[in-house]
Parts: structure tokens; sequence; C-alpha cells
């Protein structure tokens, strides 16, 4: 700027770059600091709601494990949004219907247990009652028959016969036991479990 007469001089008006740059600096790095402080205020509030969103699916994946593991009274109570809420009410629902399933399964098998059993006993009690006496009764007359047709003198043919028979009546004697104690051993009913255990490991 020149100054008119009379002539002092000259003013000259100069910028310095360093203080522009300076400032410009201390600027940006306010507005940096404010937008990564508003960045991370923003990620830490976004992981907390999220982390809350998700908080029922992880009790619904700990329930689903419990179903698992065999507890099927798990169940699944408390707030939660309406999409998750629903699912809840499934899954109860569901394991619900898998106790009671699962309850009248055991059901069914131990009727069918019982059932089982009264069949084993019922043809355990026929072939002791019915079909022992009758086999001790032949071989007790094929024994007399023998015996007398030998006193007699009668051929060996024929003794040999009679004898033949009577090692059947033998070995039928002996599968019926085998099978009466395959089917139910009736020491169970005389003398209880620790003595049929017993006779088991004997046999």
């Amino acid at each position: 700027l020149r100054v008119s007469s009379p002539h002092h001089g000259m003013l000259i008006l100069a910028p310095y770059a360093d203080d522009e740059l300076l400032e410009s600096w201390h600027e940006a790095r306010t507005w940096l600091l404010f937008l990564g402080l508003t960045t991370l205020g923003a990620c830490a509030a976004t992981f907390v709601v999220v982390g809350r969103s998700l908080r029922p699916l992880a009790a619904l994946d700990a329930a689903l494990k419990r179903i698992q593991g065999g507890a099927l009274a798990a169940r699944l109570r408390g707030p939660a949004v309406p999409e998750i809420a629903r699912l809840n009410l499934r899954f109860n629902d569901m394991a619900a219907s898998l106790h009671q399933t699962t309850d009248e399964n055991r059901r069914l098998t131990r009727a069918l247990a019982e059932a089982q059993t009264r069949e084993r006993q019922w043809l355990a009690r026929e072939l002791h009652d019915e079909m022992s006496p009758k086999l001790f009764k032949i071989r007790v007359d094929l024994h007399g028959a023998t015996t007398q047709l030998g006193a007699d003198g009668v051929g060996g043919s024929a003794l040999a016969r009679l004898d033949s028979a009577r090692q059947l009546v033998v070995h039928l004697q002996q599968w019926v036991r085998r099978l009466l104690r395959d089917l139910y051993p009736l020491v169970l009913d005389e003398l209880g479990l620790a003595a049929a255990a017993r006779e088991l490991v004997e046999d």
C-alpha cells in the first residue's frame, strides 16, 4: 500500500503460511477428534443394543443344548423382541410336546415290558404245571415198562426202543427246564431277585 505524499514509504501486508497451516491443522484435528469420539460412541451403543437384542438368542441356544442333554423340562421366559418372542413360544411348545411324547413312550415301553413279562409268566407256568409232570409220568412209565419187559424176558429190540424213548423224554425234560429258565425264572417269584441272579450265574 503506497502512502500518499508526503511520501513516508510503503505498507506491505503479507500472510504467514505457517500460521495458516497451523490454524487449519488445529481445526481439522478438533473435527477429527470429534468425529472419532462420535464414531466410537456409536459403535459402543450399537454393540450394547445388538448384544442386548441377541441375548434371547443365546438363551435359546442354551435351552436347545439342555434339551439335547435330556432336560426336557427346559423352557424360555423373559422379555424379548416380538420376532424372538415368537421363536421362544414355538420352542416352549416344541419342548412341551417332546416332553409329553417321551413320557408317553416311556409309559408304553413299561406297559409292553409288563405285558411281555405276564406272557412269559403264563407260558412258564403252563410248561411247569402241564408239560413237566406229563413228561415225568411218561419217563416213569417207560422205566416201569422196560423193567417189566426185562423181567419177562422180552427181546432186546423192544427194550432198546423203550430206552431210546426214555432218553428222548429225558432230553425233552432238560429242554423244558432250559426254556423255563430263559422264559421266566420261576425262582424270581419263589425266592426273589438275589437268589435268581445267583442261580443264573451258577448256570
